[in-house]
């Protein structure tokens, strides 16, 4: 898998509606990701740990494909609901998680609901501005997210430097020095923020790029080794076969050749 980010990729359907009565709705396995805006109204929200969320008028529940979940919304509520794929790589490139419930803005709420005329116009370019909004929506939750993120400075800092130098051979010491900190306080503390090693992050990194390259077909494994700092082939394709599982040599084209 490489580093995606966030994006978006079929969006089923972006509707509004109004209930006429109460709404008690039990979903035990949902087949997309999507959003529930509360325009007016409240209620609750339960999720699979079976945690109660009270909910009212400009919040917004994030929901996740395969997700189970219980929503009620009193008599008279009215909400924008939708249904699409969403990808989002949560690799430790990636600093956040989605919330389950966010207090939305006017804006945010205003955005949403009008995201339904845009949908259900069905122009030629619908789809695009549909996408663009959402995409929007998620980078502004994450950026919140994120900037409300307990990482530690140094950690972000040490990702930085990985990120700007990962085609480099350095060293802990560097990065170390780079983050104002000692080595062993600096590992101790990275590897309890994101789970890996410093060189783990760093080969890590460097696999997501080699499969890129390895899959557009404009590079030789030779190329390829030497552009992301193994001095030979024969290292690379070790450091390769160790994350991925195959060789390099089997990656064509975006698939594993069958042998």
């Amino acid at each position: 898998m490489s580093f995606r980010g966030i994006d978006v990729n079929e969006i089923y359907t972006i509707v509004r509606k109004t209930e006429k009565e109460d709404l008690d709705f039990y979903n035990p396995d949902r087949e997309g990701d999507g959003f529930v805006a509360v325009c007016s109204g409240k209620g609750y929200f339960k999720d699979d740990k079976n945690n109660v969320c009270p909910i009212k008028e400009g919040d917004i529940v994030v929901l996740r494909k395969n997700q189970r979940y219980y929503i009620f919304l009193e008599k008279g509520s009215s909400y924008v609901t939708s249904l699409y794929q969403l990808s989002l790589d949560f690799d430790a490139n990636f600093p956040a998680e989605l919330p389950k419930i966010i207090v939305g803005t006017k804006k945010q709420i205003d955005t949403l609901s009008s995201l339904v005329d845009i949908w259900q116009s069905k122009t030629w370019d619908s789809y695009t501005r549909s996408r663009i909004i959402l995409l929007d929506f998620y980078l502004e939750i994450m950026n919140t997210q994120i900037s409300s993120s307990k990482t530690d400075k140094d950690i972000n800092k040490a990702i930085k430097y990985i990120h700007e130098n990962f085609k480099k051979n350095f060293s802990g010491e560097e990065i170390a020095e780079y983050c104002s900190i000692s080595l062993s306080h600096l590992r101790s503390k990275f590897l309890k923020q994101t789970g890996m090693t410093l060189t783990g992050y760093r080969d890590n990194l460097r696999m997501e790029n080699a499969e890129e390259m390895l899959k557009s077909k404009n590079f030789t494994i030779t190329e390829i080794a030497l552009e992301l700092g193994y001095c030979d082939v024969y290292h690379f394709s070790k450091a390769y076969k160790k994350i991925k599982g195959i060789p390099p040599s089997m990656v064509s084209g975006g698939e594993i050749r069958k042998i």
